[in-house]
């Protein structure tokens, strides 16, 4: 089998096109599954399991949407390149490739600090007890996720 970025998808097999494309999508989408449940593994094993389990079983759900719209955006944007790909156009596509990064860079700047800014607000609205709120917003690290998946630097 060639590797995806010598195969040429404009020739060959759809079927074989859509399975060297999709399946490191679906393995993604698997890890993140895993990855929720490994966060609430180790967050039930804190002093107030109850409000860290509540927050971090909430902030999943937000991800959730978060990932809804970057997956939308990769769609869209796999569609444009793949459209100049097609018709011989790689500056196009190139162009369309660098368009579609800032982009994606101006909505999670957007998504980010409104995350930053406004994670009490959220955390009310999607149902949790005042006291998680209290304990979610006061956690610096899970703050800064909206902004980075690395914790920030321990002062």
């Amino acid at each position: 089998m060639q590797y995806a970025e010598s195969f040429d998808f404009t020739k060959g097999s759809i079927t074989k096109g859509i399975l060297i494309l999709s399946i490191p999508m679906v393995l993604e989408m698997a890890m993140e599954s895993v990855f929720a449940l490994v966060d609430l593994y180790f967050v039930g094993h804190l002093k107030e399991s109850n409000y860290a389990i509540q927050v971090v079983g909430l902030t999943e759900s937000v991800f959730a949407i978060i990932y809804s719209i970057a997956i939308g955006i990769s769609i869209a944007t796999t569609a444009i390149v793949a459209r100049r790909i097609g018709e011989k156009e790689t500056r196009q596509a190139a162009e369309s490739g660098v368009q579609a990064i800032i982009i994606a860079i101006a909505i999670n700047v957007f998504i980010s600090l409104g995350g930053f800014i406004f994670a009490k607000e959220i955390l009310m609205l999607m149902g949790a007890s005042a006291s998680a709120v209290v304990y979610g917003v006061n956690i610096k690290w899970d703050r800064s996720e909206f902004l980075s998946s690395f914790p920030p630097p321990k002062l």
